[in-house]
């Protein structure tokens, strides 16, 4: 409510009290007041000068407890506007003064007292419950503030009124017919019951606000709590799955999918042909499906099979499903391993799925605490486990041809035909190698689709590569441009599918100085891999020959594949 809009209502009030009881200045009656500091205070006064009447001191004690409650509501209402009823405050010394002299026109008249005890007894209730509500000033709206200035107004114009009745005699009839007759006094006590209805509503809303605001609070705190709660039951499964990754030690294939997909470069759209191919459609959309994916080497399979994860990670993960993949791979003994494919399924499937993670928790529990190793038997059938309950599990193998050749005769081929083409499990699986004789037996009949990347499907992306290179490797920046159409035509042509052959060519292209040299080349391309390989061995320097010699030696009598760092060290 504002200042101006309070003022008006006291005003109005204040003048209806003058007219009525022929006060010509409330406040010059209020003087007699400076030392009234409270409710209690001001009941002393009129206790000590009403003392006289034979008539007060029988009912005097009755009229203070009536009384009482409206000068605690005034009270109470100061404090709530921000002034003490010991200050200068015109709405609280009025009504102050308005009950001092409504007791005072009494005059030792019992039917007087009798009135005053009657009316204020109708008005206790609800001036009682008013206190509830001006504990403070936090705690009172603006609604409800509104309210309880036009009550308190109107009680100062109602005292008014009383005082009035008192002064003229019209007073000895009146109790009995304080409920039904109609006079300026009745009406103004149904006047005050209305405004009584409206405290109740505004209080009605107070309650709706603050009890909106307290839930909107305690969702608040339910958040913090929940998020607290989320933060330390995360904290738990990781500390759970990095006990069990320590135990299981799988290579990481993010590694070998970083990199084919940072072979991509800019050319962001390399190999997405492959998610428009019928095949790789069928094999997305069926409940249970397989797709073999081969080529000969260099041939661009694993920045293919990068493609396609990406695609999976980014479409078809969610709480029922999961998505798993696995790079064997020739210059990392890790990955040519099956058991450690086995680990980095697992491990990956209980990073994305709860009951992944409580299969794998009880098979590191049932081993000792992670003191012992799980056999291979254990590790699938917990791979089984998991695959079961999922509503779709999409499992990608790159390099099958990479895989050690015994485990992958005795130990993967057995996995596949047993797990990942069997109609139990809802697997989506999808794998690459190159056409090789075991893999290709193996396969052909037993996958539901398969798709040979010859030529014609990654001639698109060899010329989007060579393009890319051919405008932005500063080794070629002087070439001119007629000389870069020639690179990359006459690579084009005779790359017959193969991304490694066209790299390997243009690493040689880039070691020349001269057009005339970048044009021989050209005219001398070696058809091969193979031959390539030959090529860069025959034009190695004679003092690396000696190197060479030395690491191919090692390299043919270990018994086992040697890491490059190793190589670096012998």
């Amino acid at each position: 409510m504002a200042d101006a809009q309070f003022a008006e209502i006291w005003s109005d009030a204040i003048k209806r009290y003058e007219a009525d009881t022929g006060k010509k200045k409330i406040t010059t009656a209020s003087d007699a007041l400076k030392g009234v500091v409270s409710a209690d205070s001001l009941l002393d006064l009129m206790d000590s000068e009403q003392r006289e009447f034979k008539q007060y001191r029988s009912k005097g004690d009755r009229i203070r407890s009536v009384v009482k409650p409206i000068l605690v509501v005034v009270e109470r209402f100061a404090a709530v506007a921000g002034e003490g009823v010991g200050a200068v405050f015109e709405p609280g010394k009025a009504v102050f003064v308005a009950v001092k002299l409504l007791l005072n026109a009494a005059r030792d008249v019992s039917e007087h007292y009798d009135m005053i005890i009657a009316i204020f007894e109708r008005m206790q209730s609800s001036l009682e419950r008013i206190c509830g509500y001006l504990e403070g000033p936090d705690t009172v709206s603006s609604v409800l503030k509104n309210t309880l200035v036009k009550i308190l107004a109107h009680l100062l114009s109602f005292l008014g009124l009383v005082t009035k009745d008192i002064q003229a005699g019209r007073i000895r009839h009146y109790i009995l017919n304080l409920i039904t007759k109609k006079n300026k006094i009745h009406d103004a006590l149904e006047r005050f019951d209305t405004l009584m209805e409206e405290e109740g509503l505004a209080v009605q809303e107070e309650i709706y606000l603050v009890t909106h605001q307290t839930h909107r609070v305690m969702e608040q705190a339910y958040r913090v709590v929940e998020q607290t709660y989320r933060a330390i039951e995360q904290a738990h499964v990781d500390e759970e799955l990095q006990k069990c990754y320590d135990w299981l030690s799988p290579p990481d294939p993010s590694i070998n999918y970083n990199l084919a997909q940072e072979k991509k470069g800019n050319m962001k759209t390399t190999g997405q042909w492959i998610l428009h191919d019928s095949r790789f459609t069928a094999w997305m959309q069926g409940s249970h499906s397989s797709l073999w994916i081969y080529g000969i080497p260099g041939s661009g399979k694993s920045v293919l099979c990068s493609t396609i994860i990406k695609n999976l990670l980014e479409t078809c993960k969610s709480e029922t499903s999961a998505v798993v993949y696995f790079y064997f791979d020739f210059n990392d003994p890790s990955k040519q391993n099956f058991r450690n494919m086995l680990g980095s399924l697992l491990m990956q499937l209980a990073s994305q799925n709860l009951g992944a993670r409580s299969m794998l928790k009880q098979l590191w529990k049932t081993h000792n605490s992670g003191h012992e190793q799980p056999g291979l038997d254990s590790l699938q059938n917990v791979l089984g486990d998991v695959l079961v309950q999922l509503d779709a599990a999409y499992i990608v193998l790159d390099a099958l041809d990479e895989c050690l050749e015994d485990q992958r005769h005795y130990s993967l081929f057995l996995l596949v035909e047993t797990m990942m083409l069997d109609s139990q499990y809802s697997v989506h699986f999808l794998c690459t190698s190159r056409a090789k004789v075991d893999i290709k037996d193996f396969l052909e009949t037993k996958m539901a689709h398969t798709l040979a990347l010859d030529t014609s499907l990654v001639h698109d992306d060899i010329a989007q590569y060579l393009s890319s290179v051919l405008s932005k490797d500063i080794f070629l920046s002087n070439v001119s441009e007629a000389l870069k159409a020639q690179i990359q035509e006459t690579l084009l042509k005779n790359a017959d599918g193969m991304f490694l052959w066209v790299t390997c060519q243009l690493t040689v292209l880039k070691k020349c100085k001269m057009t005339k040299q970048i044009e021989k080349a050209l005219h001398n391309l070696p058809k091969t891999l193979d031959a390539t390989y030959e090529r860069i061995l025959n034009n190695a320097a004679v003092e690396d020959a000696a190197h060479l010699h030395y690491i191919f030696q090692w390299l043919a009598y270990a018994e086992c594949p040697i890491p490059k760092k190793e190589l670096e060290l012998a």
